[in-house]
């Protein structure tokens, strides 16, 4: 509850990973990445490509697949629109939704395993729950992601 209160409402955000894609689809549990290093390489003009490098040869981004972005002091969550596989390089020409924000720059971390979007909780939404004890029971509160 504290660290709920600390989020100052929808003021401060917080990054949540999806339970549903915590890996790509073609990696699920992120031993063929292993400790690779992805980051983008130069971006084209219309941001509709993230331009991957650092992947192991082969590797499979498959449509649907999460990618947490970090630039200097935001953070960016995209997702793979079209299934692709790197180069023995370890390139790949990676097409998302939404376009990548503006303020991302080339050589930005990407984040494969485990990606978290920015979020904020919903204003009026959070709900404290009953203490029992130690125990509290139906706390709750709604998350919307923050762009």
């Amino acid at each position: 509850a504290a660290l709920i209160r600390k989020l100052d409402g929808a003021r401060q955000n917080f990054l949540l990973c999806d339970t549903t894609s915590l890996f790509p689809q073609a990696d699920p549990v992120g031993t063929i990445l292993g400790s690779a290093v992805v980051t983008l390489g130069v971006i084209g003009s219309n941001r509709t490509i993230a331009p991957l490098t650092g992947l192991p040869p082969g590797y499979v981004l498959t449509i649907g697949d999460k990618m947490q972005i970090n630039g200097a002091s935001k953070t960016a969550f995209v997702e793979v629109s079209q299934t692709v596989a790197a180069t023995t390089g370890g390139l790949a020409n990676v097409e998302v939704f939404p376009r990548l924000p503006a303020w991302i720059a080339n050589g930005a971390a990407v984040i494969l395993k485990q990606p978290a979007c920015p979020m904020v909780i919903a204003p009026g939404s959070h709900n404290p729950g009953t203490n029992q004890g130690v125990a509290t029971s139906g706390a709750g509160f709604k998350a919307i992601q923050k762009s």
